[in-house]
């Protein structure tokens, strides 16, 4: 009887980031996938046992270099997935106006008061 051993599968971008893991259990491998490891571990069924392809801000955790597996640093992930910019909403920029138009309003106000005191 024939021993068959289940395979961890990679799935790369043109960077060498690891886009997707999978087993051989569950999906079929294209030419370009990479062979990570196999055998008859539960986590060779179940790679979400044993690696995490992103992590709590939904970057991926993982690099293809010198044909391994490499867990991404916290800085290679700054760099590579850059946080977007946070845009003002409308009603931000409303509100951000309504403050800028109040704030020239009052400074009027003030100086009609000093010339109507002769302060100014």
């Amino acid at each position: 009887m024939e021993n068959h051993t289940n395979k961890i599968y990679a799935r790369l971008n043109e960077s060498k980031i690891v886009v997707e893991l999978f087993s051989s259990v569950f999906k079929q491998a294209l030419e370009s996938d990479v062979l990570i490891e196999e055998g008859n571990e539960a986590y060779h069924s179940h790679v979400h046992l044993k690696y995490t392809l992103r992590d709590n801000e939904y970057r991926y955790n993982y690099k293809y270099e010198n044909e391994n597996l490499v867990e991404l640093t916290d800085e290679e992930k700054e760099n590579l997935f850059p946080k977007p910019v946070q845009q003002p909403t409308e009603v931000e920029l409303l509100k951000q106006q309504l403050l800028e138009t109040q704030a020239l309003v009052t400074e009027m106000q003030y100086n009609n008061l000093l010339k109507e005191n002769g302060v100014i």
